[in-house]
């Protein structure tokens, strides 16, 4: 709620202050209502013309040509997905049958993921690379250690 700012705000104004501002918030509450009614109503009317519109045109027969192949369509459909719902059930009932759930093809090797990633990353470059450049050796400088830039020159000079 909002309330003026003043030094001295004494219990009457805080009172007369809040019965305004129900009334008041009570009149736009009202306004609001009624004006979202009329724009529904409006849209209720647009819709029932568009839609007198459309049974007028369902008459026509390529629209009939295209509901039936839509029609068609979608029971093809359908039937694929029931089909594949179908064998996944029957795959499901049967691990549960032989004691095969959750159960995966790769064993635990023990590392965290993190782990995984850091062993699978490889260097930009390798040493050898980095000893066909003048100017970088192998000994003094590991592609991990290298700052941005000196890494992007090292690539535009072995490209």
């Amino acid at each position: 709620m909002l309330m003026p700012i003043y030094d001295d705000m004494d219990e009457d104004l805080v009172n007369e202050w809040c019965q305004s501002t129900e009334g008041c918030s009570f009149k736009l509450m009202k306004t609001l209502t009624k004006h979202s009614k009329q724009k529904m109503e409006l849209q209720m009317v647009k819709i029932e013309m568009i839609m007198k519109e459309l049974e007028k045109s369902k008459d026509a027969e390529n629209v009939k040509d295209l509901l039936n192949k839509m029609e068609k369509f979608l029971q093809k459909y359908e039937e694929e997905i029931m089909e594949r719902k179908t064998r996944k059930f029957t795959r499901d009932r049967l691990d549960y049958q032989h004691v095969r759930v959750y159960i995966f093809a790769k064993k635990y090797d023990g590392l965290s993921s993190k782990e995984k990633l850091e062993k699978s990353k490889s260097p930009l470059l390798s040493e050898s690379d980095i000893s066909l450049v003048p100017g970088f050796s192998a000994d003094e400088v590991t592609v991990e250690k290298m700052d941005f830039q000196r890494k992007l020159r090292l690539i535009h000079m072995t490209i």
